[in-house]
């Protein structure tokens, strides 16, 4: 989680009963932009030493949840971030897999919920997070 969803954050509530742990973690090759609420967007690599995809990431915590709970807890998490596995093009995020590097330098793959078409839409540049760190933002 990389926005209002992270521990101690306004949204924190609607994933806490669900959290078995969290820690933070980098989700690299990823930009992070701020509408109403903040969204990733992958940077797409041109290649090999492709410096935009080096430097682009975005700050987080990794959340593992209760094994009892796990599907619930994907289905309300899709519901708020309005993913909807039917109708992709008018999902406001989507949940896709992706690597995460932890503080310890672990990499781990894990559902991350990114800007779908309607977001990606209204995009521009201002909006684009430096740093990629949502706390350093008010809005």
């Amino acid at each position: 989680m990389y926005g209002t969803l992270r521990p101690g954050q306004s949204n924190w509530h609607h994933l806490a009963r669900f959290a078995a742990r969290s820690e933070p973690a980098l989700l690299p090759g990823h930009r992070l932009y701020a509408l109403e609420y903040p969204c990733a967007v992958g940077v797409a690599s041109s290649g090999a030493n492709d410096e935009l995809t080096d430097t682009a990431a975005v700050t987080g915590d990794l959340v593992w949840l209760h094994p009892a709970t796990h599907a619930e807890a994907v289905a309300h998490l899709d519901w708020f971030e309005d993913y909807r596995a039917d109708d992709l093009d008018g999902s406001l995020y989507l949940r896709e897999p992706a690597p995460v590097l932890t503080a310890s330098g672990e990499q781990v793959v894990c559902w991350v919920y990114v800007a779908g078409a309607p977001q990606r839409a209204r995009l521009r540049p201002e909006h684009e997070i430096a740093g990629g760190e949502w706390r350093s933002q008010t809005l």
